[in-house]
């Protein structure tokens, strides 16, 4: 699923990118996002993730023990 070199060479995933590559719903993906989980950014129209705070989301998020999930 994650493939590390595409991390290194990319600097930010579109939102649609980021559900894609995380494999997560586009409702995780907004909810992560009103909770201030996860930070993007607007480029115009177009929703940024940079490709740092995607990886420091996935870390938070697959260990439980520093993840807060969502009520």
């Amino acid at each position: 699923m994650l493939d590390d070199q595409a991390t290194s060479t990319r600097a930010a995933y579109s939102f649609k990118e980021f559900l894609r590559r995380y494999d997560i719903s586009h409702s995780k993906g907004y909810r992560e996002l009103r909770s201030g989980r996860l930070n993007a950014r607007k480029l115009g129209r177009k929703t940024l993730i940079d490709a740092s705070e995607a990886e420091r989301w996935w870390s938070e998020a697959t260990h439980p023990a520093t993840f807060t999930a969502s009520k």
